[in-house]
C-alpha cells in the first residue's frame, strides 16, 4: 500500500496543476448542483469522470478537466446515473439495518465508479465491485485511514491544504488502488 501512495505523490509532483483543477471543478460542481434531483442526476456522472481522469493519470496518460464529463459524451450517461444511484440506495438500505452493515457494503461497492470509468458500458458494476473487493475491504479501510492525519492538517488550514494537496493525493491513491485490485484479479 505504501507504493500506491508513493506513486500518487509522484503523479502529484508531475501533474499537480491538472489534479488540483480536477478536484476544484468537482467540488464546485457538487456544491452548485447538489440539493436537487436534477442536480443529483448531473453530479453522479461527474464522480465517474473524476475516477476516469485519475485512472488515466495512474496509467501515465495525461488527464484534462473535460474528463469530468466523460459520461456525458457517450450513450452510457443514464447507465452511470442509474448504477451510482443504486449504489447509494443499497448502501443506505444496508445502513438502516445498523451502521456497520452500511459501512461494510460501502466498501464492497467502492470500486463501482472506477469500474464504470474503465468500462463505460458495464451493466453491473456493483456486483463486479463486490467480487473485486472480496477479501480487500479491511485493506481499503486501513489505506483510507492512513489519510486521517492529512485531513486533520487540512482542517487546520481551513480546507486549503485539503483542496490543493490532500484530495488530489487521496483521489490518485484510490485510482492506483483500483488498478492494483484490477491487476490482482
Amino acid at each position: 500500500m505504501k507504493s500506491l501512495k508513493m506513486n500518487a505523490r509522484n503523479t502529484y509532483s508531475n501533474q499537480k496543476g491538472v489534479m488540483i483543477i480536477l478536484v476544484l471543478l468537482e467540488v464546485v460542481a457538487f456544491a452548485a448542483l447538489t440539493g436537487t434531483v436534477f442536480g443529483a442526476v448531473l453530479v453522479l456522472p461527474i464522480h465517474v469522470g473524476s475516477a476516469y481522469a485519475f485512472i488515466k493519470l495512474s496509467k501515465g496518460s495525461p488527464a484534462e478537466p473535460g474528463d469530468l464529463v466523460v459520461s456525458l459524451r457517450g450513450n452510457q450517461y443514464f447507465n452511470h446515473v442509474i448504477q451510482l444511484f443504486l449504489r447509494g440506495l443499497y448502501t443506505f438500505l444496508w445502513a438502516l439495518l445498523f451502521i456497520v452493515p452500511g459501512i461494510v457494503k460501502s466498501y464492497s461497492y467502492f470500486l463501482a465508479p472506477y469500474i464504470l470509468a474503465d468500462n463505460p458500458d458495464e451493466k453491473n458494476p456493483i456486483e463486479q465491485s463486490m467480487r473485486m473487493m472480496n477479501g480487500h475491504k479491511a485493506e481499503l479501510f486501513f489505506l483510507q485511514l492512513s489519510f486521517i492525519g492529512w485531513y486533520l492538517l487540512g482542517a487546520l488550514t481551513l480546507g486549503i491544504l485539503t483542496l490543493l494537496f490532500v484530495q488530489p493525493y487521496y483521489r490518485q491513491t484510490m485510482a492506483n488502488y483500483y488498478e492494483y485490485i484490477k491487476s490482482n484479479q
